[in-house]
């Protein structure tokens, strides 16, 4: 599964497997849900709760089931890449593992999930797709790297997000590597 947590508080849990070789989205019905936990509200007097939020987003923008994959937060955007898919957990396609932008509109309890995914300016030198990796972000920019390399990867630089209402003409994918040792 991917968690992560966004500069409110929210948890946000997306895709895994409860069963070997099934993602947890492998059903139409639940394809692209998140699952939300506000840690802000979370104490011993008050009962919070996990709130699950489907994808409203046309399916075809949806990322397809997986696990393995990692996740980063910047602007309160859930980031996803990589991951293995289907019954075989075969690994994913460089279309298939692309960055996966979420964005939970309107409550971030109860709200919309839309998904999109994040055209690369470079796709042709897009990172080998991974699975069972680590990613973060840090200000604009997120770092993956994998447990089988020693390179760290820039998959995302986000330039000047805040000047524009709609960034994503402002995603840029980069393939960046940079040995760590």
């Amino acid at each position: 599964h991917c968690l992560s947590v966004t500069s409110t508080g929210r948890a946000v849990l997306y895709s895994g497997e409860l069963k070997p070789r099934e993602p947890v989205d492998a059903d139409e019905n639940s394809k692209g849900a998140i699952h939300v936990f506000d840690l802000a509200q979370s104490s011993a007097t008050i009962n919070s709760k996990w709130n699950t939020i489907n994808a409203t987003s046309p399916k075809a923008s949806v990322p397809i089931p997986r696990v393995g994959a990692a996740s980063a937060i910047i602007d309160d955007r859930l980031y996803v890449w990589g991951g293995r898919g289907g019954t075989q957990m075969a690994p994913l396609g460089v279309d298939a593992a692309g960055v996966y932008r979420c964005v939970v509109t309107d409550n971030a309890l109860s709200g919309k999930v839309v998904w999109e995914k994040v055209p690369a300016v470079n796709e042709s030198d897009a990172p080998d797709p991974r699975s069972y990796h680590a990613m973060v972000s840090h200000a604009v920019r997120i770092y993956a790297s994998s447990h089988l390399t020693s390179a760290l990867i820039i998959l995302l630089c986000r330039a000047n997000s805040t000047s524009m209402p709609d960034a994503l003409s402002q995603d840029v994918l980069v393939t960046c590597t940079h040995s760590m040792f």
